[in-house]
């Protein structure tokens, strides 16, 4: 069979989405160890299906060319998203998810040029794939966009930090601490060290999520006498997420009710997706 020019450059982009997408799939998994509710484990399991779906689609869509699959293309994905997954180990959580994002734009964007490519050849079924990309790609890009918001909000996110990933956020916290504490000597020094503990102190509690509040500083009056139903209805009721976020490390705490935490996180979403323009 004959490759033309623009052949070539859909070949080329179908290898390339394929390798990127054993990536995606990789991280999905990882990610799930990380879900704070069963709700969102069950999303990226789903997610990691879909991608190995759409990974034999890409391959599919190689022989349809007359060309074969790249042999090693699922082990680069492998090896690269565990790379990956070892390098933001020490970053901290927010540059983790943006790694992530950077990932499915580039996913994005090779889905769109391939869709470009495909109507030049007036491929209908390469089209369609592409347009499949997309979907799938824009729907990750809007998610991951609001785990971001999430965490900026105060949470809970919904995609837990690991303890690495707090210590990080801290490492960088201290990095960036104005330069001027370091050049000030004598007792704006003093000054400084003195508060730095009481500095570092809030953000370990707010990225290890381990400070519990008491019932009584809950913004939901007799929250802990609440039923799971009249729970949720009332961390509905809520629009600040910091109130929200202390509802759900109180829960967590104490009766753990699965159904609870996911409808506080689920809550948070919604405030996320409003705040970043996330229909």
């Amino acid at each position: 069979m004959r490759i033309t020019t623009s052949k070539n450059a859909i070949l080329t982009q179908l290898r390339a989405l394929a390798t990127l997408t054993n990536t995606e799939i990789m991280i999905a998994e990882t990610r799930t160890a990380q879900a704070r509710t069963d709700a969102v484990r069950r999303e990226l399991s789903q997610n990691a299906e879909n991608g190995r779906e759409r990974a034999e689609a890409i391959e599919d869509a190689i022989r349809g060319l007359g060309a074969l699959p790249a042999v090693v293309g699922p082990a680069i994905g492998r090896i690269g998203a565990m790379v990956k997954s070892m390098f933001e180990q020490a970053q901290p959580f927010d540059e983790a998810v943006l790694g992530d994002l950077a990932l499915e734009y580039q996913l994005l964007g090779r889905a769109t040029y391939l869709k470009a490519l495909s109507v030049q050849e007036n491929d209908r079924t390469l089209t369609d794939l592409a347009e499949r990309l997309i979907v799938a790609h824009k729907a990750t890009v809007d998610w991951l966009t609001t785990v971001l918001a999430e965490e900026a909000l105060g949470g809970p996110a919904a995609l837990r930090r690991t303890p690495l990933q707090s210590v990080a956020a801290l490492g960088t916290t201290v990095v960036n601490l104005p330069g001027s504490w370091i050049a000030r000597a004598g007792d704006n020094l003093a000054d400084a060290a003195k508060q730095l503990p009481a500095h570092v102190g809030d953000l370990i509690g707010r990225g290890s999520a381990t400070k519990v509040p008491e019932a009584d500083e809950l913004a939901i009056e007799g929250y802990q006498d609440l039923n799971a139903t009249d729970a949720v209805a009332a961390i509905r009721t809520l629009d600040d997420p910091e109130a929200i976020r202390a509802v759900v490390s109180f829960e967590e705490a104490n009766k753990n009710r699965s159904t609870v935490v996911s409808a506080a996180q689920a809550h948070v979403a919604n405030i996320a997706k409003d705040t970043v323009g996330v229909s």
